[in-house]
């Protein structure tokens, strides 16, 4: 990150095969940005737990214990 913080980021989601057809069916998204190192712990803490919230379905007992969530 020192030399080149850019960034691209791929997400692949639900896919589908369709039958009798070449080809796959799928939902995806790219990110481009710009990375940087996090050195203070609350924000790495924070930073983690807002990621967990925005692509955890339904947080698990542990994640509340651990992150003081729900």
């Amino acid at each position: 990150m020192k030399n080149n913080a850019k960034v691209c980021v791929s997400c692949v989601g639900d896919t589908h095969i369709p039958e009798n057809e070449f080809t796959i069916k799928y939902e995806s998204a790219v990110v481009f940005g710009t990375a940087k190192e996090v050195s203070d712990e609350n924000e790495k803490t924070n930073a983690l737990r807002l990621l967990c919230l925005r692509y955890t379905y339904k947080p698990s007992g542990r994640f509340k214990r651990d992150f003081g969530h729900g």
